[in-house]
């Protein structure tokens, strides 16, 4: 089943999350879907992710993002709370490139 995780923190900042990506590199995940991000006008910096599986979200979280995150912005960063909301999708849409 497919899921969707939505993270909104006002300590992500776009500079935070620059540096993680650059850790991260241009591969993209197996299983993600489609990822999102920007800031939040009352604050913070709202990341949204959907992936094939739970399974394929919770791989890249452990054996790529955390790391990325300690090495770019610190352990205290990846080890704080997480207030992700994960959620099964009943449906996506992604419009498909134009030719």
């Amino acid at each position: 089943m497919s899921i969707a995780v939505l993270v909104h923190s006002q300590e992500i900042t776009a500079e935070g999350y620059d540096a993680v990506q650059q850790k991260l590199g241009d591969e993209p995940p197996e299983g993600v879907l489609v990822r999102t991000a920007g800031p939040v006008e009352a604050g913070g910096f709202r990341v949204f992710s959907a992936w094939e599986s739970k399974e394929h979200y919770e791989r890249f979280r452990e054996e790529r993002l955390l790391p990325a995150i300690r090495e770019a912005i610190g352990e205290e960063a990846a080890e704080g709370p997480s207030d992700a909301e994960i959620y099964e999708l009943h449906d996506i849409f992604i419009k498909p490139p134009e030719s």
